[in-house]
């Protein structure tokens, strides 16, 4: 975060705004919507009773909001049960405050997936980057895998995730 804040004051003649946002899985809320009446499953049932649509967002207060990245339409199977939504919470640092607008840019980055046509769990700009993560902590367990490998061309190139 101070990397960021000392680049953006160094581009002095810039107007710039800056969000800190962490997007937190683990939290004590969930969303129900008494009026969904969930989607058929054929002979299995219906996914997604009670579950509230993709996309709402709940503001908890001025720097903490909740939003479903995943609804009736996304579940795939009646025990899926209800999606737990996404607790968005805006650091005190932060100078674009606008929780609403993040809360809308969260919910388009999770329906950007190269590995399903259904939106993510997470903000791909989250959710890549802890996929590469995991996959590379699994290297390790290769016999032959030699960290020493990503310190070449690899480990000095710049990543986008």
């Amino acid at each position: 975060m101070n990397a960021v804040q000392t680049v953006a004051r160094e581009l002095g003649d810039y107007d710039l705004e800056l969000s800190f946002l962490y997007v937190i899985q683990d939290h004590p809320y969930v969303l129900f919507d008494r009026g969904q009446e969930g989607l058929p499953l054929g002979p299995k049932g219906r996914k997604g009773v009670y579950a509230s649509e993709r996309g709402v967002v709940l503001t908890l207060s001025r720097h903490e909001t909740l939003v479903t990245l995943r609804g009736p339409g996304e579940l795939k199977h009646v025990s899926d049960g209800i999606p737990t939504p996404v607790l968005l919470r805006l650091h005190g640092a932060s100078s674009f405050e606008d929780l609403t607008y993040l809360a809308r840019q969260v919910v388009a980055f999770s329906s950007h997936s190269w590995r399903s046509f259904l939106p993510a769990p997470l903000p791909v700009t989250v959710h890549y980057s802890d996929l590469v993560a995991r996959l590379l902590g699994r290297l390790q367990r290769l016999s032959r895998w030699n960290p020493d490998a990503m310190l070449g061309r690899i480990g000095k190139t710049r990543w986008f995730l």
